[in-house]
C-alpha cells in the first residue's frame, strides 16, 4: 500500500512541471498565424468590346490565409496606366474578391488589386468601342408547350486552332422560354459549357488568350436582375488539345442543374452546379458564336441526346442565326417512349462574315428528309 502515495507524489510533481512548462502535456504553444499568400486573379487581362453595363466583365481575386477585404484601384488621372475615363471597377472593396469592370471609352489601362500583407496583383484592361462583328451560326430544338428539357448529353470534338485573334465560343446550351414554368424572376439565362478560343467573362484562371482551347461549365444571364443569377458564373477551367473528344453532360437533379465536361483523352473533368429554382428549360442550342473569329473547318457535335420530362410530340432541328449549305445533320429520332431526342451527328460550319441575325439557308440532311426551317436569333 505504501507505493500508492509515492505514485501520487510523482503525479503531482509531473503536473507541477507541466504547469511550469506549457509545452508539456495538456498545454501548448499557440501556432503562429500563417502568412498570407500571393493575390491571384481569375483573369490577368480583360478585353471589353464596347462601353456601358452591357459589356461589363467580372474578375475574382483570391489569396490563401486571408479572409479580409480585397481592394481595387487605379493610378490618379494623368498618370501612366490610369483607368480614369477609360474604365471603372466596383465595388472599391470586396470580401468575396469579386469585382465588375465597366468600360467608359476606348483605351488601355490597369487596376491594382490588393489583399493582405502588401500583396497585390495587376489587371490589364483594354477597351474597344468598335468591337468585331458578332456572328452566330447553329441549330436548336424546342420542347413542346407545357414540356421541359431535363437533360442533354453530347460530345464536342476540339477543332483546329484558329488564328490568334478575336474570340470564338463553341457550345451546347439550354435556355428557358418566356411563359415557361418559373421563367421569372430569374429571366433569360443560358446553361452552357463553352469551348473558348480567346478570353471571356467566365470566372476561373483562364490561360493566356489564343494559347490553347479551353472549356468550363457556365451559366450566363445578361437579361435578369435577380441576385445570384446575374452575369457570368461557372466552375473551373480546363485547357484541352485539338482533336480531343469532350463528353458534355447536363442533368437536372431536383431543381439543381449539374454540368460535367470530361476530356476523354486526358480523363480530366470540370463541373458546375446551379439551382434555378424550378425554372423550366425549353430550348437546346448547338452554337458557333464568334467575335471577329470563326472556326477553321467544321464543328462536330456527336452522340447527342436531349431528354424531356414528358412525352415529346416531335424532334425537329431548327436554324438559329445562320447555317451553311455544307452543314450535315443526322435525322433526329424520338426514343424511349418519346422522352429522348437522339441525333447521331451534327457537323456545322460558320459562314465567314455571317451576321448574328443571319439569313435562312438550308441544312443538308444525311437521309435527305425534309426539314421545317425557321429562324431564332439568340440574344
Amino acid at each position: 500500500m505504501a507505493r500508492y502515495p509515492s505514485l501520487l507524489l510523482r503525479a503531482s510533481l509531473a503536473l507541477a512541471s507541466c504547469l511550469a512548462f506549457p509545452a508539456c502535456g495538456g498545454g501548448s504553444t499557440p501556432s503562429p498565424t500563417p502568412a498570407a499568400g500571393p493575390v491571384r486573379l481569375s483573369v490577368q487581362s480583360l478585353s471589353l468590346l464596347g462601353t456601358g453595363a452591357g459589356s461589363s466583365q467580372s474578375l475574382t481575386a483570391t489569396e490563401t490565409n486571408f479572409n479580409g477585404l480585397f481592394t481595387i484601384a487605379t493610378s490618379p488621372a494623368g498618370q501612366p496606366g490610369s483607368c480614369a475615363g477609360i474604365a471603372t471597377a466596383s465595388p472599391p472593396s470586396s470580401a468575396s474578391g469579386v469585382f465588375l469592370v465597366t468600360a467608359l471609352s476606348s483605351g488601355s489601362c490597369s487596376f491594382i488589386v490588393a489583399g493582405a500583407g502588401g500583396q497585390t496583383a495587376s489587371l490589364t484592361v483594354s477597351v474597344n468601342t468598335n468591337p468585331p462583328t458578332h456572328t452566330l451560326a447553329g441549330v436548336y430544338l424546342e420542347a413542346d408547350a407545357g414540356n421541359e428539357i431535363v437533360g442533354l448529353q453530347t460530345t464536342l470534338v476540339v477543332p483546329p486552332m484558329p488564328p490568334a485573334t478575336g474570340t470564338l465560343f463553341l457550345w451546347p446550351g439550354l435556355d428557358p422560354l418566356p411563359g415557361g414554368a418559373n421563367f421569372l424572376p430569374i429571366n433569360n439565362g443560358v446553361l452552357q459549357p463553352v469551348l473558348t478560343w480567346g478570353s471571356s467573362c467566365a470566372p476561373g484562371h483562364q490561360p493566356p488568350a489564343h494559347s490553347t482551347w479551353w472549356i468550363s461549365a457556365q451559366y450566363v444571364n445578361t437579361f435578369g436582375s435577380e441576385p445570384g443569377f446575374v452575369g457570368c458564373q461557372g466552375g473551373q477551367i480546363m485547357s484541352v488539345n485539338v482533336g480531343d473528344s469532350l463528353s458534355i453532360v447536363m442533368i437536372l437533379n431536383g431543381t439543381v442543374w449539374n454540368q460535367v465536361v470530361t476530356d476523354t483523352q486526358s480523363g480530366r473533368s470540370v463541373d458546375y452546379q446551379i439551382d434555378l429554382q424550378g425554372q423550366a428549360q425549353g430550348v437546346a442550342y448547338f452554337q458557333i458564336e464568334g467575335y471577329g473569329q470563326h472556326p477553321v473547318g467544321s464543328t462536330v457535335f456527336a452522340n447527342t441526346s436531349v431528354m424531356f420530362r414528358l412525352r415529346q410530340s416531335s424532334c425537329v432541328i431548327l436554324q438559329n442565326g445562320q447555317t451553311d449549305s455544307n452543314d450535315v445533320i443526322s435525322n433526329p429520332v424520338l426514343l424511349g417512349d418519346n422522352l429522348t431526342c437522339r441525333i447521331a451527328t451534327m457537323t456545322l460550319y460558320a459562314p465567314v462574315g455571317a451576321m448574328a441575325t443571319g439569313r435562312r439557308r438550308p441544312v443538308t440532311w444525311i437521309d435527305r428528309k425534309p426539314m421545317r426551317l425557321t429562324k431564332r436569333v439568340l440574344r
